[in-house]
């Protein structure tokens, strides 16, 4: 069975994950780069960039990952560098204001889920328009947020022009 075909473990499950998800979010619109980086498993995170239409972020543009986040060797400053020049990029105020279209929690194997979306972020005179997906995994009984994958190699986010209202349908 695909991750997609999998029956939801449980509607409390779906709860939790939406709740994280969701602040998780709001953090980014928040701008908190402390609050992003500690809702991030202990075990593995990672942010997987994608974007065409600003050469500020496509500087962080692959796969940024750290396989140890806490502790001896913490690698997190990769994920660290590409969040603050996100929020470098987009500093035109000090809340980012966005839209979430298209919400759907997934269950995977092994104690897995994803959340996808397609998240539209407002700035002054341009409008990033995101495919979001992002990975939750069971650990010691908590799920936990280990990738973010903000826009995808055949899908990447695209920065617009102006300011766009998107149809949420």
């Amino acid at each position: 069975m695909s991750r997609n075909q999998l029956p939801p473990s449980s509607a409390t499950d779906s709860t939790i994950i939406t709740s994280l998800a969701f602040d998780h979010w709001a953090s980014i619109g928040q701008r908190n780069l402390t609050a992003v980086m500690s809702e991030y498993s202990t075990r593995y995170i990672a942010v997987w960039w994608n974007v065409n239409g600003s050469k500020a972020l496509e500087t962080h543009n692959g796969k940024n990952d750290c396989n140890i986040p806490t502790g001896p060797g913490n690698c997190s400053a990769v994920v660290i560098a590409a969040w603050q020049s996100f929020f470098n990029a987009t500093s035109f105020s000090s809340y980012l204001n966005y839209s979430i279209c298209n919400f759907k929690v997934n269950f995977g194997e092994d104690q897995s889920s994803f959340v996808t979306a397609t998240l539209w972020f407002y700035l002054s005179n341009e409008t990033i328009k995101v495919p979001y997906d992002i990975d939750f995994s069971k650990i010691t009984g908590q799920w936990q947020l280990e990738r973010d994958s903000f826009g995808f190699p055949g899908t990447p986010a695209q920065v617009l022009q102006g300011s766009i209202n998107p149809s949420c349908s």
